[in-house]
């Protein structure tokens, strides 16, 4: 898939999505945030996917939404009968961030550049976050008078309430590094190699039991918000499903035999 936009392949698994507007560090426009909405949907239907790699096309990774975009904001504050005269959105809107929280299969951000806004609340959201050495991650709609997104949520749980007032009151821009020490970020690569990097962990998942990858995921984000006994209630169920796969069988027999397991499963 490619529009100019937006560039999507898929090999071996692995499908990479690469924002494509260098010329305006890759900030999203209307008509690509639902053409990501798209993406999102297909990769969590398509059987040909088992992990999707978001990354950006030359300097940034993401520079968060297109001036047309804040315009759209504007306009929401009017009151509701005009509002619904010039909205091209439905009325429950949802950040990038929350979308590609709802694919089920793993997700990693390959963090190229500068970070910032609407693209750090895309790469928050994602199970597996790589930065270049190069890149730069920050909060900065305090600094346009604006109310960050779903970063609100996702901030405080990965880096606590201290560093997250930090980002998102003060707007503070963090390098690669810094981002690596708070835990906004999983590891930090040489910029050369990041692709190379995400690429190899995203086969490397690939290759994993992919209903329990699911199920998984599902019960860490369902213990964001849930108290243990509802959480371990569904793990009880999920550990129950996924006993009756072939999977299982697979990884036991790998074992015995001393060699790696060959996962066929797909959700």
């Amino acid at each position: 898939m490619s529009d100019g936009e937006l560039l999507v392949t898929t090999a071996d698994g692995v499908t990479v999505m690469t924002l494509n507007r260098p010329e305006r560090l890759n900030a999203i426009t209307l008509s690509m945030r639902q053409q990501m909405f798209d993406v999102f949907r297909e990769v969590d239907t398509n059987p040909a996917t088992r992990v999707l790699v978001v990354t950006g096309a030359g300097r940034a990774f993401c520079a968060g939404a297109e001036i047309e975009r804040l315009n759209r904001f504007s306009d929401s504050l009017q009151p509701p009968e005009e509002r619904k005269k010039k909205s091209l959105l439905p009325e429950r809107s949802w950040s990038v961030g929350l979308a590609v929280s709802q694919v089920r299969k793993p997700t990693i951000a390959a963090i190229n550049g500068a970070c910032v806004g609407g693209g750090l609340d895309l790469a928050a959201w994602c199970d597996f976050r790589i930065a270049s050495d190069k890149a730069t991650l920050g909060e900065v709609h305090i600094k346009r008078a604006l109310i960050p997104h779903s970063t609100c949520y996702i901030l405080p749980r990965l880096v606590g309430l201290t560093r997250a007032m930090d980002l998102l009151l003060l707007g503070t821009n963090i390098n690669a590094r810094e981002a690596e020490r708070i835990g906004l970020v999983n590891r930090v690569v040489p910029h050369e190699s990041l692709m190379q990097e995400a690429t190899a962990l995203a086969r490397q998942i690939a290759e994993g039991p992919q209903l329990a990858q699911v199920l998984t995921k599902r019960a860490i984000y369902k213990a964001l918000d849930s108290d243990v006994l509802s959480v371990m209630e569904f793990v009880s169920y999920a550990r129950s499903v996924v006993a009756r796969t072939d999977e299982v069988a697979e990884a036991v027999q790998a074992f015995k035999e001393k060699r790696r397991p060959h996962f066929s499963t797909v959700v």
